[in-house]
């Protein structure tokens, strides 16, 4: 039966048989790695193979073992390294049982470092982009192929996205991969309202191959509060909250400020694209959720929202 794991103790005179295999550098298609160990039955009679476990039911697995292996002949253990959708180092152990006096049990270990044959670097956070205002971003992309192949760049489509000069030189041959880079250039028009995008990008490759890769953004104010939200504690009197404002592009001013439960305001300091003022508020004239508009001239942020959260009870904070 096969198992996950293993922590079966060999007989005191009897050491296991111990084997590794290492793949090396290993360009993923999230086909399996397979392997055949190998181990010669050295006594005068047969024995039987009753027990395979695996360390982990979803990264490998054992092939067809034989029931038994006659004497002086050659037992094979087929196994394999599940790779879909993995990247980095992977290993796997395996253990087989019988009940033969020489090799009661058989340790082996398969182990791998599994490549991308193609990596966009850079692309796992988040690109922000302050609204109205287009920018691009750049990104590495590698080429990953075999000494012996070709290097055939995809053709790239969606999302305003391009290369940019030429391929590298490839890199001298490791482990019998070469790689190559390029820039890919993808641009952001900062249209719409604020908050989180999501797209993808396309590559083609001239024998029809595709793979798609997603990219995600966040369109932003040009001008953002912090705290964007101020908790009140609901008593009696007043209280001053101080708030800082960072303009993305451009030197501002404050005009005003208005909402439930204000009462005045103070601009404390003001340099380049960064204001701190302080608000005044009367608790007592805040809804449960109230929201404040602070009014500036500024050509695309006319006026930027503060939530204010009032509480039964407790201290006041800014978060």
């Amino acid at each position: 039966h096969w198992g996950g794991g293993y922590s079966l103790k060999a007989p005191v005179d009897s050491a296991p048989k111990r084997s590794l295999h290492d793949f090396g550098d290993v360009l993923n298609d999230n086909l399996p790695l397979r392997w055949v160990f190998r181990f010669k039955n050295r006594v005068t009679r047969e024995f039987r193979v009753f027990e395979s476990i695996r360390s982990s039911t979803c990264c490998t697995a054992f092939g067809p073992l034989p029931e038994r292996v006659k004497a002086g002949e050659i037992l094979e253990i087929p196994v394999e390294l599940k790779t879909s959708g993995k990247a980095g180092h992977l290993w796997g152990n395996f253990v087989v049982r019988t009940d033969s006096p020489s090799i009661p049990f058989i340790i082996m270990e398969l182990r791998a470092n599994l490549l991308d044959p193609f990596e966009v670097r850079g692309s796992g956070s988040p690109v922000e982009v302050v609204q109205g205002h287009p920018t691009t971003r750049r990104y590495e992309v590698i080429l990953r192929t075999p000494s012996s192949g070709p290097i055939i760049w995809p053709a790239v489509s969606g999302m305003q996205a391009r290369f940019e000069g030429k391929s590298s030189q490839p890199s001298r041959p490791l482990g019998g991969i070469v790689e190559s880079t390029r820039i890919l250039a993808i641009s952001f028009d900062g249209n719409g309202d604020a908050g989180s995008r999501s797209d993808s990008i396309l590559f083609t490759w001239p024998d029809g191959v595709q793979k798609r890769h997603a990219i995600g953004w966040e369109i932003v104010p040009p001008i953002r509060s912090t705290p964007r939200m101020v908790l009140v504690e609901r008593k009696a009197g007043k209280a001053a909250y101080t708030v800082v404002l960072r303009s993305e592009d451009r030197p501002f001013r404050v005009l005003g400020v208005e909402g439930p439960g204000v009462r005045s305001f103070q601009v404390l300091s003001g340099e380049d694209s960064r204001i701190s003022l302080q608000i005044l508020l009367a608790p007592s004239g805040l809804k449960e959720v109230s929201r404040l508009e602070i009014a500036t001239d500024h050509p695309r942020a006319a006026k930027v929202r503060l939530d204010v959260i009032s509480l039964g009870a407790g201290r006041e904070t800014l978060k």
